[in-house]
């Protein structure tokens, strides 16, 4: 018997062995770059082509979401210009340090398994370890985060945890600046806690420290493309649709979380649940900081890709969860009990990350794409269209002859380089935009790229995260020539001021910065209402599309 109950012992300590392995081979099972990351690539090449941080040559557009993330891709074109195989090997590195500061976090190793248990199962989670975009990063940070977060709560606050944290908190907000939501109540009482050990003046001059790479990129930004936040941010937040509108798709897709992803569900819930009823203060400011994350999400709209919005906040409500559950998962009965019903869910349910082998590329592009436009809400399993070209399956099966990633993007961009046309309007700009030519001006009517189509309201039929914009008249004539070529002279005028602040070759130029100060405050937001009320038969209420369930 003893015999036994110590082979059991010296195979336990194999688990966390183990569990890495199934992680790691679940990661690369789930292995795909989506079209919007394509964006970033393109900024790249430009950025290395010697034209700067731009879209389109000639025009200082922010155009990136995350900054943090883009130069750290940016980073490994020093080293490959593969920049597909750079993201997967990034996104990689940081899941592995991810699951690092998990491992430290917790005090016992049922723990970190139950943790990791529940990332394994989450499609939200999952879907976007990979994907070229910021969330690796972001998984990173927040697992970072949280660690010295209750670190600090459960010890003496020392001077370094206190630089280390407000340098993180600071990263975060660099890498999205939505996070704020989701960290800044566990932020402010940590500082609360902090202001115990320090004198006000001190902790003050600590936070602005040590936020320096956040205001420093913040005056860069003002700067070099005039504005302070992502285009967009403009873009997605600007559409002039009725707040009625957004937050009733907001909740479109907190359901479409409950029915697809049903354990990220639960377990934003149950974070949410167990740190607000719970007796321990720091954990029920991340608490608080879930709520509003998922509450601004439903404000914004929400988004077109299943569960990315929510990936975050339920990230912080597993390790929560696990934090708070940790007494109760030390006796073998509940540990036995987790297991079983984590399996069940795992085998049962009809999609899991863990279930995944490749098998999204059993559907061609077109397919779905077509399943798409037949869903109710918009709201896509992106990971499932962009995977039919460029999932690492697809990519390992790839034909060395022909261009990756597959689908309609390559052959429609070589259509528009064999054209000549100096200017090219098109929707979903990401790999299109990477595979042509970096000196060809493309156009999205999506107005993600687009400065001035950014801040114009939506003026036609919509879906979440799609709000086109009409383009004005004159305005493809004043790209290709570069002269100033709008039929309305409201518009006209505004376009002059903004063209000022992104094509200005005297990035110090008094009237340059002056236009931006004047811009950003809002002074001339009357020429753009004039425009739009001079022409009420674009820019009615936007209907919502129809779909063909609706």
């Amino acid at each position: 018997m003893l015999d036994a109950v110590s082979s059991l012992k010296k195979i336990s300590r194999f688990y966390p062995l183990a569990i890495l392995l199934l992680l790691s081979v679940v990661f690369f099972l789930n292995g795909w770059v989506s079209e919007d990351a394509y964006i970033n690539f393109r900024v790249i090449e430009q950025l290395f082509g010697g034209q700067g941080l731009v879209w389109n040559p000639g025009e200082r557009v922010q155009v990136f979401t995350s900054p943090l993330w883009l130069l750290v891709t940016a980073a490994s074109r020093l080293f490959s210009s593969h920049l597909y195989a750079n993201v997967i090997v990034l996104s990689y590195v940081l899941f592995l340090g991810s699951l690092a500061f998990l491992w430290k976090l917790f005090e016992s190793t049922f723990s970190w398994l139950a943790c990791c248990s529940l990332l394994l199962i989450s499609s939200s989670f999952f879907d976007y370890t990979t994907s070229g975009l910021e969330y690796p990063l972001i998984y990173f940070l927040l697992t970072v985060f949280v660690f010295l977060y209750l670190s600090g709560c459960r010890q003496h606050i020392t001077r370094a945890s206190l630089h280390r944290l407000v340098l993180v908190f600071a990263l975060l907000l660099l890498t999205r600046h939505d996070l704020l939501m989701l960290c800044l109540p566990a932020f402010l009482y940590y500082l609360w806690r902090a202001s115990r050990e320090f004198r006000a003046r001190e902790l003050l001059l600590i936070c602005i420290i040590y936020s320096a790479p956040f205001w420093l990129w913040t005056g860069f930004s003002l700067l070099y493309f005039g504005f302070p936040f992502p285009n967009t941010a403009y873009a997605k937040l600007g559409t002039g649709l009725e707040f009625v509108d957004l937050v009733r798709e907001g909740l479109r897709y907190l359901l479409d979380l409950a029915r697809w992803d049903s354990i990220s569900a639960v377990v934003l819930l149950a974070a949410a649940g167990l740190g607000l009823t719970g007796r321990k203060p720091a954990l029920a400011y991340l608490a608080v900081g879930i709520a509003l994350s998922v509450l601004y999400v439903i404000y914004a709209g929400g988004d077109y890709m299943r569960g990315r919005f929510f990936a975050p906040a339920f990230l912080v409500a597993a390790v929560l969860v696990c934090y708070q559950l940790a007494p109760l998962l030390a006796d073998r009965k509940a540990q036995a009990g987790w297991l079983l019903a984590w399996l069940m869910y795992a085998v049962f349910y009809y999609h899991t990350p863990i279930a995944s082998d490749f098998n999204h590329r059993t559907k061609t592009w077109l397919e779905w794409a077509a399943d798409w436009e037949a869903s109710r809400s918009g709201i896509v399993d992106a990971r499932g269209i962009h995977s039919a070209v460029s999932s690492l399956g697809f990519y390992f099966g790839r034909d060395p002859n022909e261009p990756f990633p597959g689908g309609p993007y390559p052959a429609d961009a070589r259509a528009a380089n064999e054209s000549g046309e100096p200017v090219i309007v098109y929707g979903a700009i990401g790999m299109f935009g990477y595979f042509i030519q970096p000196g060809t001006v493309v156009v999205d009517d999506m107005a993600l790229a687009d400065p001035l189509l950014s801040r114009l309201p939506v003026s036609s039929d919509w879906r979440v995260s799609h709000y086109p914009r009409t383009l004005p008249t004159g305005y493809l004539e004043s790209l290709a020539s570069g002269t100033n070529q709008i039929k309305d002279a409201n518009l006209k005028e505004y376009y002059q001021h903004l063209v000022t602040i992104t094509q200005g070759r005297q990035l110090f130029s008094l009237d340059r910065l002056k236009t931006i100060v004047l811009f950003n405050l809002g002074y001339f937001d009357y020429l753009l209402d004039a425009y739009v009320q001079a022409h009420p038969e674009i820019y009615r209420k936007a209907p919502r599309m129809m779909y063909l369930t609706d």
